[in-house]
């Protein structure tokens, strides 16, 4: 992920992250995401990531994140979301087209 946004990322990304995931669970915006399952609070940014046209996804295995029973969970942040902390020349980069910068 660290090709791909600058290392200030990691909070901004995080808290968009446990954004998304207690609007996916129908969480207030201060609530705790222990309120939904999840074993912590403080989710990081997965390894497991790609882009697609949507945006920068994130996933999150069974048990990783939550019991097996909640299941698999995938975050999208949208590109307009993550630009502010795209690494210059990097795919998230709005200069960037199709692997070559403009």
């Amino acid at each position: 992920m660290l090709d791909l946004v600058t290392p200030e990322a990691r909070a901004p990304l995080t808290a968009q992250i446990k954004a998304a995931l207690r609007a996916q669970q129908r969480l207030s915006p201060d609530a705790p995401l222990s309120e939904a399952g999840f074993w912590e609070n403080n989710i990081q940014p997965s390894q497991n990531f790609y882009l697609d046209a949507r945006g920068l996804w994130f996933c999150y295995e069974v048990y990783e994140i939550a019991p097996y029973s909640a299941g698999r969970f995938a975050v999208c942040l949208p590109h307009a979301a993550v630009q502010s902390w795209a690494r210059p020349g990097g795919p998230l980069d709005p200069e960037w087209s199709a692997g070559e910068p403009r």
